[in-house]
């Protein structure tokens, strides 16, 4: 049923939306913090431990692109047929 009322492709603008806005919230408040405190401050993850403002700016970044690739990968596949 979704297919036929095109929700799929309503929620996958929506989520584009929505990642866009909170990629560019979190740019806007790094932006005026200074890079030299990006290896200053730090947070302490459950799991990965002492993590730096940096690190976690790396890691994110990593792992958007990785998403990123993988939505590429998925919309290529069926604008060639592929599944």
């Amino acid at each position: 049923m979704g297919r036929t009322l095109g929700l799929r492709a309503a929620k996958a603008s929506l989520s584009a939306g929505v990642f866009r806005a909170l990629r560019e919230s979190n740019l806007r408040l790094l932006e005026p913090v200074p890079r030299a405190r990006w290896v200053e401050c730090y947070g302490v993850h459950e799991v990965r431990g002492r993590q730096t403002v940096e690190e976690f700016v790396r890691l994110e970044a990593a792992r958007d692109l990785n998403h990123l690739r993988q939505i590429d990968r998925t919309l290529s596949g069926r604008m060639t047929g592929q599944s």
